[in-house]
């Protein structure tokens, strides 16, 4: 009995209000998306000379989007991934590298980098 509670208490969330787990899983892709264009777009804005150390290598030590999302490309094949790394390590990484908010239109992926929720996989 307890164990068929925990497993209803898994699937809730992993529903996340839908009623199918595809429907759930379609909308954890397109807020990461959305989270992903925001992020790349306040990085050329803002920080062009970060955008490489972010989003194209992959260092030993480094929490970037690379480790995170464990994809690398290196011209039309795939590189080597030196690193793999958490959603909660990814947040403190773009926290220490992005620093403060330098346009409030993007205020919402700051929040969402806070309560590391960004880019979320679940």
């Amino acid at each position: 009995m307890l164990k068929a509670v925990y497993d209803w208490a898994i699937l809730a969330d992993i529903l996340d209000g839908e009623q199918y787990i595809s429907f759930s899983k379609v909308n954890v892709y397109e807020q990461h998306k959305r989270d992903l264009k925001q992020l790349k777009s306040y990085v050329k804005l803002f920080l062009p000379d970060k955008y490489n150390d972010i989003f194209k290598v992959s260092v030993k030590g480094r929490a970037n989007y690379v480790a995170y999302s464990a994809h690398i490309k290196k011209g039309s094949k795939t590189g080597v991934l030196n690193e793999k790394c958490t959603n909660d390590e990814f947040c403190d990484y773009l926290k220490k590298t992005l620093g403060t908010n330098k346009h409030p239109g993007y205020d919402n992926i700051f929040s969402r980098i806070e309560a590391i929720s960004l880019c979320q996989s679940r």
